[in-house]
Order: C-alpha cells, then sequence, then structure tokens
C-alpha cells in the first residue's frame, strides 16, 4: 500500500455504503443482505478506492452464486489490533479442488451457464493482491453450519 494515498476510512460505514447499494440490487431475487456488527465506528489505515474495490468484488461473487430468496451476511468484528470481515452467502459452495485454486490468476469455475469473458478468474487474485497490500489475509471456506455456501473471511490491521 502506498502511505501517499492510504487515509483512514470507518470500515464501518464502508460496509454500510457495500450492503446498502448492493442490497437494492437483490430486490428482484428477494436477496436478503445482513450487516452484523456491534460498533459504530472502527477506522483503519487504508486505500478507500482499492479497499471498498476487493470488497466489492466478494459481495459480487457472493451475489451471482446466491439463489433466489438466499441470504448474504456481511459480519465485521474487531479485536485489539485486527478487524475480521467474514462475508458468507447460501450459494453453492466451493469445490474442494477450488478451494486450493480459488486466488490463483485466471482461476474460474463457474457453471457452463456463465461465459468466460464475463468472468476471467482475475477478481479473486487482485482481491487478495489489494487484502495483502493493506497488510491483511484472505481465505475462503465452506459453511459448515448445515447450510451450503460460501464464506470469505478477511482480516486487517487496525
Amino acid at each position: 500500500m502506498n502511505r501517499e494515498d492510504a487515509e483512514n476510512i470507518d470500515i464501518v460505514m464502508m460496509l454500510q455504503d457495500l450492503v446498502d447499494h448492493y442490497k437494492e440490487g437483490a430486490l428482484s431475487e428477494n436477496i436478503r443482505f445482513i450487516l452484523n456488527t456491534t460498533h459504530t465506528q472502527i477506522f483503519l489505515t487504508a486505500i478507500a478506492e482499492r479497499l471498498g474495490r476487493a470488497l466489492s468484488n466478494i459481495i459480487e461473487n457472493a451475489l451471482s452464486f446466491t439463489p433466489k430468496d438466499g441470504t448474504i451476511s456481511v459480519n465485521l468484528e474487531a479485536l485489539k489490533e485486527k478487524i475480521i470481515i467474514t462475508i458468507t452467502d447460501t450459494g453453492p459452495g466451493i469445490s474442494e479442488k477450488s478451494l486450493a485454486k480459488i486466488f490463483d490468476r485466471f482461476y474460474s469455475d463457474r457453471p457452463q451457464a456463465n461465459k468466460f469473458g464475463n468472468n476471467s478468474g482475475l477478481g479473486l487474485s487482485i482481491v487478495k493482491r489489494i487484502i495483502q497490500s493493506h497488510g491483511g489475509k484472505i481465505r475462503a471456506s465452506n459453511r459448515k453450519d448445515g447450510i451450503s455456501g460460501a464464506v470469505f473471511t478477511i482480516t486487517l490491521p487496525i
């Protein structure tokens, strides 16, 4: 991250704005968006545009895999020196073979009905680089609560 471009941003406000934005577009599919946090403000040093783009990409992916009447949850937890953002959907989840490759450049595992040109396999690779440039980590997994779906967990320093 170029420190010259970094600023203190309120991650709670950023996530609320993103959830509100995508919630409007998901109304026709009756997809519910939920933001879970007990915090009203959490400031961290970041390049707002880049971090916002990374979070948008994950939310857009969740939206593209979540079926009608599904749910996308964005959870924010703050610990002493870091925040944890978890984005969970009720889609089909991530295949075991894809979990190891999902952040690789040009890797895409979408249903055949989706055209390759719309999903180049660069999105999650770029997301990973953005998160790492902010001193963070990202990982993908599947839900373990008896409901199908993907889970993206981002850890960023405060």
